[in-house]
């Protein structure tokens, strides 16, 4: 299991490639102004990696998360 407090950066790489690799549950949390917005905000942060990946990297590995939950105030 692999849990990930808050991803602001580049760090969500690896959280992408162990939820496509076969890990066996993965959990992480990510600031968005809605649900919708969790996939961009992944772009984002993956083109902040060192180096940057692909927009097209990022999308197909989002497409592992299983559920997202948004949580407004």
């Amino acid at each position: 299991m692999l849990i990930l407090g808050e991803s602001r950066s580049g760090e969500i790489v690896h959280f992408l490639d162990a939820a496509t690799n076969g890990t066996s549950g993965v959990m992480g949390t990510w600031h968005a102004n809605s649900a919708d917005e969790v996939f961009e905000r992944i772009v984002q942060m993956v083109l902040k990696a060192q180096p940057p990946l692909p927009t097209e990297w990022a999308l197909r590995a989002a497409t592992a998360l299983d559920l997202v939950v948004f949580v407004d105030r």
